[in-house]
């Protein structure tokens, strides 16, 4: 059932709930920092910050250590703060987990796969994949690339994926991180755009 389980949580419907985030990628679109050709290695940077910065909070959130103080006042922005909390709600109520307060996703996910057998690596890899993935659906709907052209990206980057989480594979909150500053203007400066396809 396991493998089964596994399928379920990276499938392109969750966190259920309707949500249509960029994770910052809309602003960064339209203030021409990030476009067809550069697509990818923005992707990259995506990924190494949040390996740097979510994979030890993820790690934390899994072993059962006390951290939500730490992890509930690192988010930049409200829009930011607030899409983890609705991610979290509606995956603690889909799997029927009694979540954290604050339930931020990346605690809930964390907590409650390891209260569900899983392996760290597993977790990891999952979250990993479930970040690439959304960003590119979020590129596809904002004309960055094709549906087709999404897919092959996504099969190219799970290397430098998996290159990123050995890197933090036992990191823990204290050594958390950003990285990329250009991510963190593009998220924090989303709220300014005229108009906008997602909710953050």
């Amino acid at each position: 059932m396991f493998e089964y389980h596994v399928m379920q949580m990276a499938d392109g419907g969750l966190p259920t709930g309707g949500f249509a985030f960029s994770q910052g990628l809309e602003a960064a679109a339209c203030l021409g920092l990030v476009h067809e050709e550069n697509l990818e290695s923005y992707l990259v940077g995506l990924l190494e910050q949040a390996g740097s910065f979510e994979l030890p909070f993820l790690n934390d959130f899994f072993r059962g250590r006390e951290v939500m103080e730490e992890y509930d006042c690192s988010f930049l922005t409200t829009a930011q703060y607030n899409a983890s909390l609705s991610q979290g709600r509606a995956l603690g109520r889909l799997w029927n987990w009694e979540t954290p307060s604050p339930p931020h996703y990346v605690a809930v996910l964390g907590a409650g796969l390891a209260a569900e057998g899983w392996s760290l690596d597993t977790v990891q890899r999952l979250f990993l994949h479930t970040l690439l993935r959304d960003q590119l659906s979020a590129a596809v709907r904002l004309g960055l690339c094709g549906p087709l052209q999404a897919n092959r990206m996504q099969k190219g980057l799970y290397q430098a994926a998996e290159r990123i989480r050995l890197l933090y594979l036992d990191s823990d909150s204290p050594e958390a991180a950003r990285c990329s500053p250009v991510l963190d203007i593009a998220q924090g400066a989303y709220t300014r755009l005229y108009t906008k396809l997602f909710q953050n």
